[in-house]
Formats: structure tokens, C-alpha cells, sequence
């Protein structure tokens, strides 16, 4: 079938309208003793395991400070202050109510793609991750950063046990593109850091299928690629699990998101063709074409009218593709090895999780699609009930189905958005791990039938 973006203006006004919100979220505590007194209400208010894993180690910790070392890591250079106060506003703002609803959704989005990598069901005889840790908490602030994670391995400085999602404040009331980036920082940044050496071989593996292709027929060029994915390997990663995690929805909203954030910092609302060698990430462009090279290699029927539908769109802001501030590549050559890398990093078997390949344990097939088009036709209603979704629709099939109306057709979003956050907070409150029976990965709860009915 044929992909129109017919309302991916109105998309991309919200979220630029969103980002000229100035709200900072909650100030972070001026003193010790605010922050201590803030944390002992907060006392009880997450469920056990996370009162074990985050809220006792971490008060623990900042009961051995003192007044000097507090006004030493609120230094705004400080990248340990930076941690402690995001820490503490996850459990904070959980606390206190703030956007309750919205703060709920959020935490089920992120629970949920989560859940759908790293549950035992999932992974099915591959070994559970190295950092057999939770699902991330969720908190609003830093507007200026955009969607952010800081991963386990870098809370466990601090003794607690889980990753942080940030999303500016603005993103509690609008800017629906903003929560497709959730599949990014959390189905890959922080699961990506679950399984020891697994982002090393990956760096490896595209950067030796990049050199080898002939297809790229300067040598020069292809050195030049294979290095620049394989530095930036991390953030290349993620973005295929999130499309991994929520099919085209992850990919396309990419586009109208990076030009109303762009729009918001009061740059030029198109995408960029240049990729500076101190940026992490890939160049905007080279996104689009990963994205689209990974949706191609997705199991259901549409991938290929969706492929076409982002790439016509995105490709409307291609300038000169410059890379690391003097190589200059073809449109050709790039597509070719975000092509590569799609490929090695979706189905290449990586040691790191026992010679099985990503694609092996997450992939968006036609059943996802089945169900968010269902999704769809509720999100529109006046106000739709969690009773009237598929009981199989996870919190990620809401959001990648709000996105697709969002883009699809002509209609408000703050309607849709509003609609979406009402059906997610409705799936947070029936969600077994936070209440009443904190089961940690739902996804591990399951029958094992002898033989499949279900396909009679």
C-alpha cells in the first residue's frame, strides 16, 4: 500500500511548539538536607524491588556526604552531581505525583520495551544479560538535552541497580514524535549495555563487512565509512533495536522530531547531511538511511512501502554529505553501507549472545502491524478504554499506532496525544511489576502449551 505523510507538518509543529516551552521540570534540591528530607518522603513509594535495587543504595551513599561535597558535585561542570540529582528526581517526581499520568505512560513505554528484549520468553535459549538489572525509571527535566539515558553501568557508580529515561517536560503534555525516541534510548542504549563485549563486536563486525564490500568501489570511501559507523557504534546500535522493537514507527519519527528540536534551538528545520567527527551520532541523513535499510529487512508486508515513504521524505533535506569535516561521500555509497550495517547488526550471531542474532530475539513482523492498525481505530475515539485494545498490544504498539495516525492523516495531535497517554496510564495500572505482585519482567510469564491451537 501506498505511505503518505499527509500530516507530518502538523507532527512537526508540535513538537517545535513543545520545545518552546521553557519548563525545566522540579528544581533539583538547593542543599543536603533538602534532598535528604525529599528522599525520606519518598520513603515506600516505589515497589520493593526498586526500593532495594535504587532507593536504599542510593541513600545509603549520600548519607556518608557532607555539606562540602554536596556544593562540590552541584558544581554544573560536575558530571557526578549530574547523575545524583537525575537519580534522585527519578525517585522524587514518582514520589510527588509530577505529570502523574504522563510519568506513568512513560514508565510503561519504557517498561515495555524493556520487558520485550530481556524476559526469559524472549530470549528463548539464550542466556539472560550479564546485568540481569530492572527496567529503567523515568523522570523529566534537562529540556536543553532532549530524550537522554544514562545506563546501569553508569548508575552503578552509585550502587543502584537500574538505567534512568529522561524526557524533557514538554514531552509530558505533547510532542507525540518525542516518545517514539523512547525504543531508541531504551530497546537499545540501555539493553545494549546488558550483555558484556556485545557493542565491541558489533563495532568489529560492521566495520570489517564495510571494508569488505566491493559494491563501494573506493577503497578510500570505504575506510572512511567503516570507521565512522563503527565509532559510533552505540548510537548506530540503538537505532536499529528501536526499529527492531517498533517497526517503522522508530525510524520515521526521526524526521519531523530532528527538525522541530532543531527548530526549537532556532537552527534550520532540515535534517543534516554533515557529520562531525565529535558527534556520536551518525549524521541526521545517514540515520534516515539506516533506518530505512533496517526496515527493509523487517518480516512484514508493507516494509518496503514504508522504506520508500521515509526515504522520499527524509531525503527532501539532503545537501552534500560531508563526514568528519572533509569527506565527502555519494548518496550511493551511503545508502550502500547503512544497507551493510542494517544487515550485520540485525542478523549477524554475535558471541555475546551465544551466536544468536538480534533479530532472533526481537523483530516487528505482521501481527505488530495487525494490531496497531486496531490501535489506531480506538486512539481516535472520544475516549477509549484499555477493554477495547487486543489483549496480545503491548505499550508499544499504542505509541508506534499513535504515531502512524500522527503521520497519516489529517487531524490534531494534541487529541491523539492525549488519547494515547489515557490508554497507556490505563495499561501502568495493571501492569504486574509495579503492583500489587512486582513481578520484574512479565514477559517471563507464560504457558507451554504441547501444541499451538491458536493456528487451527
Amino acid at each position: 500500500m501506498a505511505i503518505k505523510f499527509l500530516n507530518i507538518e502538523a507532527a512537526q509543529k508540535d513538537v517545535l511548539d513543545n520545545f518552546k516551552i521553557k519548563d525545566n521540570g522540579p528544581a533539583n534540591p538547593a542543599t543536603l538536607a533538602e534532598l535528604k528530607k525529599k528522599l525520606l518522603v519518598a520513603k515506600g513509594k516505589l515497589p520493593p524491588i526498586y526500593q532495594k535495587a535504587v532507593y536504599e543504595p542510593f541513600v545509603d551513599i549520600l548519607s556518608k556526604l557532607t555539606d562540602a561535597d554536596f556544593k562540590q558535585i552541584t558544581n554544573p561542570n560536575s558530571d557526578i552531581g549530574f547523575v545524583i540529582f537525575d537519580i534522585a528526581q527519578a525517585i522524587i517526581q514518582n514520589s510527588e505525583g509530577y505529570q502523574a499520568n504522563a510519568t506513568d505512560a512513560f514508565e510503561e513505554v519504557v517498561s515495555d520495551l524493556y520487558d520485550g528484549f530481556l524476559s526469559a520468553e524472549d530470549r528463548h535459549n539464550i542466556k539472560l544479560p550479564d546485568y540481569e538489572i530492572l527496567p529503567p525509571l523515568v523522570k523529566w527535566g534537562n529540556p536543553d538535552a532532549g530524550p537522554y539515558t544514562i545506563t546501569a553501568d553508569s548508575t552503578a557508580s552509585f550502587n543502584v541497580n537500574c538505567a534512568l529515561v529522561n524526557l524533557p517536560p514538554s514531552h509530558a503534555r505533547g510532542a507525540l514524535m518525542g516518545w517514539g525516541c523512547l525504543a531508541h534510548e531504551t530497546a537499545g542504549h540501555d539493553i545494549l549495555h546488558a550483555d558484556d563485549g556485545l557493542l565491541d563486536q558489533m563495532s568489529k563486525a560492521v566495520k570489517a563487512a564495510i571494508k569488505a564490500d566491493k559494491q563501494i568501489k573506493n577503497a578510500t570511501l570505504r575506510k572512511v565509512l567503516a570507521s565512522y559507523w563503527s565509532d559510533r557504534i552505540d548510537e548506530t546500535a540503538s537505532d536499529i533495536m528501536g526499529v527492531l522493537n517498533m517497526g517503522p514507527a522508530a525510524s520515521a519519527v526521526a524526521i519531523p522530531y530532528f527538525r522541530g528540536l532543531l527548530g526549537g534551538f532556532g537552527l534550520p528545520q532540515k535534517l543534516r547531511s554533515t557529520g562531525d567527527a565529535d558527534d556520536v551520532h551518525p549524521a541526521d541523513i545517514l540515520r534516515i538511511m539506516l533506518g530505512v535499510s533496517a526496515i527493509r529487512l523487517l518480516p512484514f508486508k508493507d516494509n518496503t512501502d514504508w522504506a520508500a515513504a521515509i526515504l522520499a521524505e527524509g531525503m527532501k533535506d539532503l545537501a552534500p554529505i560531508v563526514l568528519n569535516g572533509t569527506s565527502k561521500v555519494d548518496k550511493a555509497s551511503a545508502q550502500r553501507s547503512a544497507d551493510i550495517v542494517a544487515k550485520v547488526l540485525m542478523q549477524k550471531e554475535f558471541a555475546a549472545l551465544e551466536d544468536h542474532a538480534l533479530q532472533e530475539i526481537q523483530t516487528w513482523a505482521d501481527k505488530d502491524e495487525k494490531i496497531v492498525a486496531g490501535i489506531r481505530k480506538i486512539l481516535t475515539a472520544k475516549k477509549p478504554t484499555l477493554a477495547q485494545i487486543d489483549k496480545t498490544a503491548y505499550a508499544t504498539h499504542v505509541v508506534a499506532a499513535a504515531i502512524y495516525e500522527g503521520l497519516l492523516v489529517k487531524q490534531e495531535i494534541t487529541p491523539l496525544f492525549n488519547n494515547m497517554i489515557d490508554i497507556l496510564k490505563q495499561m501502568h495500572n495493571v501492569n504486574p511489576s509495579w503492583g500489587p505482585l512486582y513481578i520484574v519482567h512479565p514477559g517471563d510469564i507464560k504457558r507451554d502449551f504441547i501444541i499451538d491451537l491458536t493456528k487451527r
